[in-house]
């Protein structure tokens, strides 16, 4: 039997690479060998706790769902890649017939499978991947596989940015530049924005905002961001005002920057799930209150705009690795967000 190798987390902070079966496409599935897969915020947090939130990885879990990589074999009945095409995979696959699905907003699809979701999805660092020909997409012969790796993360900022209704013109604050967050930065001013304001605690992260076109960037443990943003604006506030961080403070900073009739999107996640939160400025400033939920029908854009050039993801890679040395990867990861930003596993 042919056999390939794959990177399992087996515990906190326990990772392993094995040798498993080689996968075989099924009927309308592609036979990938993967080239580039980033990580994650949330692969390291299963790799730190070997949880996030219910999602349990109680048996032994492939890490992975940022990829890119070469069609080698294809199954019956496709008819949208042949062998050769490089392509990036979207790691959501939908059951394509709910009602959510009719109706485009499928990544809210009860049966949908993500990859490397505990405790039975499998992700994609793995040397091969059998995947659904309609969730693979075709990178431009300019676009890196490292790149294409990363329009998961770039879809994200595509449809948030999609979700706020940010306009030509308009102003908005992304509280939190992570790797997300500075995607986010660029999708703005590629979309027209007249102002990025970004905050953050992390001067690698904040110069790297500043490259990328922001307006003003603020060190959010030095400065009241808030203070500040509204000193930018004459006391207006911001069109739209994105948490993008995953804590209590940035989302009610999110709140307070925005304008009257402004909308408030929030990406990250809040681990304490329920909090307080100023309400009564949602009703006085009648503000729009998004939430996003990954994202659907993202990931054309997104590699559109890296063909493009509109906006670049390689400055955010600042490690790579090989597959043999994962753990090492892993470590890195969780040492600290001033120490990396994203990090490429080459396969």
């Amino acid at each position: 039997m042919a056999t390939m190798k794959a990177a399992f987390l087996c515990g906190a902070g326990k990772l392993e690479v094995r040798e498993i079966g080689l996968p075989i496409p099924g009927e309308g599935q592609v036979l990938v060998k993967t080239a580039s897969v980033g990580v994650c915020g949330s692969d390291v947090h299963y790799f730190i706790h070997g949880r996030i939130g219910p999602f349990v990885a109680d048996r032994p879990l492939i890490l992975g769902h940022e990829s890119a990589g070469t069609v080698v074999a294809v199954g019956k009945g496709v008819t949208l890649h042949k062998e050769g095409d490089r392509v990036a995979l979207e790691p959501g696959v939908p059951c394509g017939k709910c009602e959510l699905c009719r109706r485009g907003r499928y990544n809210l699809c009860a049966g949908v499978t993500f990859m490397a979701s505990a405790p039975a999805e499998h992700g994609s660092l793995a040397e091969y991947m059998a995947y659904d020909q309609h969730f693979a997409y075709r990178l431009p012969s300019e676009v890196s596989f490292d790149e294409g790796a990363l329009a998961e993360p770039l879809s994200v900022a595509v449809y948030v940015m999609r979700r706020s209704g940010l306009a030509l013109g308009k102003s908005v604050a992304i509280l939190g530049a992570g790797p997300v967050g500075l995607l986010m930065a660029q999708v703005a001013r590629a979309s027209g924005a007249s102002a990025v304001y970004i905050t953050d605690i992390y001067d690698n992260r904040l110069a790297l905002a500043g490259k990328f076109g922001a307006t003003e960037v603020i060190r959010a443990d030095r400065a009241d961001p808030v203070a500040r943003i509204m000193q930018l604006t004459g006391d207006r506030g911001v069109d739209v005002a994105i948490e993008a961080a995953g804590t209590l403070p940035t989302t009610q900073q999110a709140v307070d920057v925005a304008a009257r009739g402004a909308t408030v999107v929030l990406v990250g996640w809040v681990a304490e799930g329920i909090f307080p939160l100023n309400l009564g400025q949602l009703g006085v400033k009648e503000l729009d209150l998004k939430g996003v939920f990954r994202y659907a029908n993202a990931y054309p854009e997104a590699i559109g705009l890296l063909g493009r050039r509109q906006v670049d993801v390689a400055p955010l890679i600042t490690h790579h690795f090989q597959l043999a040395d994962v753990a090492e990867a892993f470590r890195v990861a969780s040492e600290g967000k001033q120490n990396s930003i994203k990090i490429m596993i080459n396969m």
